[in-house]
């Protein structure tokens, strides 16, 4: 093996870089909405109104984290990141 850069190692590195960027902004992000959802259901819960528990605690984060993934993944593909 020679010394000198191979261009589709570096694109392959650059790949994983920006696959664990996504990962770590989509962990973040899901986190906020896990926070805005209990927000939310302790309102609805002195309110008296009815409480969506499952569904705002655990649900809606899981099914953010690979929209977001996603989203964020592409974002650094058309800025090359």
């Amino acid at each position: 093996m020679s010394a000198a850069a191979r261009p589709e190692l570096e694109e392959l590195i650059r790949r994983g870089a920006r696959r664990r960027t996504a990962l770590r902004w989509a962990v973040v992000a899901c986190l906020v909405v896990a926070v805005a959802a209990f927000v939310v259901f302790t309102w609805l819960l002195f309110t008296d109104r009815p409480t969506h528990t499952v569904w705002l605690l655990l649900v809606l984060p899981v099914l953010c984290f690979p929209v977001f993934f996603l989203l964020l993944y592409r974002f650094g593909v058309t800025r090359r990141l």
